[in-house]
């Protein structure tokens, strides 16, 4: 099964929610703006990080264009981006 065909099955069809715990405070400790959430999903973290600092969300999945002006559709294992990132 390709992965486009996963994440339409699979993940989108979910409701997921980050918890407001240690977990979103760690990571935003540790990592400098600008930051590449690869593999964003539905945005749920990179919403969440968002608060504090810059993060764009970035995914296989066509349909993550619509979560916002930082969400980006992008295949990484047939290119990467021409776009830099302090963190990943």
């Amino acid at each position: 099964m390709n992965s486009k065909n996963y994440y339409a099955k699979n993940y989108y069809g979910t409701k997921a929610a980050c918890p407001k715990s240690m977990d979103a405070q760690l990571i935003q400790k540790y990592l400098v703006p600008e930051v590449l959430d690869l593999g964003c999903g539905q945005g749920v973290l990179a919403k969440e990080l968002g608060k504090e600092m810059t993060v764009f969300g970035c995914d296989i999945f066509p349909a993550v264009s619509k979560l916002g002006k930082n969400f980006f559709f992008h295949n990484m294992e047939e290119k990467p981006t021409d776009k830099k990132f302090n963190s990943v």
